[in-house]
């Protein structure tokens, strides 16, 4: 529906929201396919508002899923554009994802300093979907989660069985 319509903020927008939904789902390829779409109309609009959403989802991906040192710059240039533009729900998400980001990759006091940084900028009132103090406990069962092969869905030898049906 989108394709034919001409550039947009909206446009932009809405290929920005469909890169976050695969993000949260880790389906790099999808995320990645509607980031760029959305950087791009973005960059070719000058919108940094939709940029600094776009650069978040493909970042926040990309350093989960193997490209960690491309995601963090991405996130960074996220972070930095909500800041200069006073963005603050943008920048929460920024500090929010980079902590939890670094807390699935184990390097916690990277975390930590997001985190605190994030909380002393005193945007923890703006992100209310999961605050700064909630995301530390969540982001450390993720990482947990993914280090135990059984949590992660890769090792079956500790299930229960399953009852039949």
């Amino acid at each position: 529906v989108l394709d034919g319509q001409p550039s947009s903020k909206a446009k932009a927008m809405a290929y920005s929201n469909m890169a976050q939904l695969k993000m949260l789902t880790e389906k790099l390829d999808e995320c990645l396919y509607w980031g760029e779409k959305a950087i791009k109309i973005a960059k070719e609009l000058n919108d940094e508002e939709t940029l600094s959403h776009a650069l978040n989802n493909v970042g926040t991906i990309q350093m989960t899923q193997g490209l960690k040192e491309k995601g963090n710059e991405l996130v960074r240039q996220s972070l930095e554009i909500a800041l200069k533009n006073s963005y603050n729900e943008h920048a929460a998400r920024a500090y929010t994802n980079l902590g939890c980001n670094w807390l699935i990759l184990k390097n916690y006091p990277e975390a930590e300093r997001f985190f605190e940084e994030g909380e002393r900028r005193s945007l923890r009132a703006v992100h209310q979907p999961l605050g700064f103090e909630e995301a530390r406990p969540v982001g450390r069962k993720v990482a947990a989660a993914k280090a135990d092969p059984v949590l992660a869905g890769k090792d079956d030898s500790r299930r229960l069985p399953q009852a039949d049906p």
